[in-house]
């Protein structure tokens, strides 16, 4: 079972000293001397983009949030009003709420390959400006 591991690692680490040795060309950019001069340029790191780090944030919060109802789903059974449900029972129960949310992704998935085309088709014959 850990022949794999090694030579996964053995890989990784011949291409981490290809890298090392390889020849990168020179950074040219003059670095940035004060925020004042920042506005206009981008910034230095990707931590600079306010909406990727809004994003970062949802994201962060959205699994959160999946992983924490997963966790509470078995407590919940366990509630006498609601199924009564012995711990192990409901545990039992939990893998249809993943198969579910994965089903809900991969419809999305498969909607986003009919719409997107089709919106694009849609982009390539209508002028944005007739409608804006």
């Amino acid at each position: 079972m850990q022949k794999p591991y090694v030579g996964l690692a053995i890989t990784l680490f011949i291409l981490a000293g290809a890298i090392a040795w390889s020849k990168l060309p020179k950074n040219q950019r003059q670095p940035m001397k004060s925020r004042a001069k920042r506005r206009g340029q981008r910034p230095k790191s990707a931590f600079g983009y306010r909406h990727l780090m809004l994003g970062a944030v949802a994201i962060f919060v959205y699994v959160g949030g999946e992983v924490a109802i997963g966790s509470f789903l078995v407590n919940y059974l366990k509630e006498p009003a609601i199924a009564g449900l012995p711990e192990k029972v409901g545990a039992t129960y939990l893998p249809y709420y993943w198969e579910a949310l994965w089903w809900a992704a991969s419809w999305a998935r498969r909607s986003c390959a009919i719409s997107d085309p089709a919106a694009c088709w849609l982009c390539l014959r209508v002028s944005p400006a007739s409608w804006c």
